[in-house]
């Protein structure tokens, strides 16, 4: 009991949906909102990362939804949707892509956005919340996805410029990229096509 008691003691802090407070006379539509998650609980997916961040932003600032026609201050069951439309749509498109196809545009995406974002932990944050879903509209495995991303980033890796690690190396071993990029292309290609076939093999192995 004793503990119990300093435990209630302690002061405590509520963690909130929202980054900070919102203020007053902002113009947005907080209450809205509020009541819109607390009646619709059930929302996950791709759906849900979309509409939390509009609904987010729907507290701090006025929102305006070009849909046929401007919607000024759209409430929360529009903003849904709206997005629920556009993702059906989408699925719709992707659902009509071959599997392979599908698994190995992701290995191509993930190339490029580690072009950009060497960082494997900050690829991973931005990629995964978003590539995992897809996969689960299309039919493939999530374990297929987390594959083709570190395929990715692991590749990429090789050559990019962007990547500290390899620039600090070259540069002690006086080698310029460019020349670098010539010696190890061939190998980065072999290197590819393996992961490409081993990622179009996993979907044998982990169906969806």
């Amino acid at each position: 009991m004793d503990i119990i008691d300093k435990l209630l003691e302690t002061p405590c802090y509520i963690m909130d949906f929202l980054p900070k407070q919102v203020p007053m006379n902002c113009g947005g539509q907080f209450f809205e909102v509020e009541t819109y998650l607390l009646n619709h609980y059930d929302c996950c997916g791709l759906r849900d990362r979309f509409v939390g961040v509009i609904l987010k932003a729907m507290c701090y600032y006025p929102v305006s939804v070009h849909w046929g026609k401007w919607i000024e201050q759209p409430t929360p069951e529009q903003v849904t949707k709206i997005i629920d439309t556009i993702l059906n749509a989408a699925a719709g498109l992707l659902g009509g892509l071959p599997k392979a196809l599908f698994i190995n545009l992701m290995l191509i995406i993930q190339n490029i956005i580690c072009f950009f974002v060497p960082s494997s932990s900050g690829h991973a944050a931005l990629t995964i919340p978003i590539m995992a879903p897809l996969a689960d509209l299309v039919g493939v495995s999530r374990q297929n996805i987390i594959t083709a991303y570190q395929f990715g980033t692991g590749i990429t890796s090789f050559i990019t410029p962007t990547n500290g690690v390899l620039m600090a190396c070259l540069t002690m071993a006086k080698i310029p990229w460019a020349k670098f990029i010539k010696f190890v292309l061939p190998l980065v290609i072999v290197l590819w096509l393996i992961g490409a076939a081993a990622l179009t093999l996993g979907l044998q192995i982990f169906p969806a």
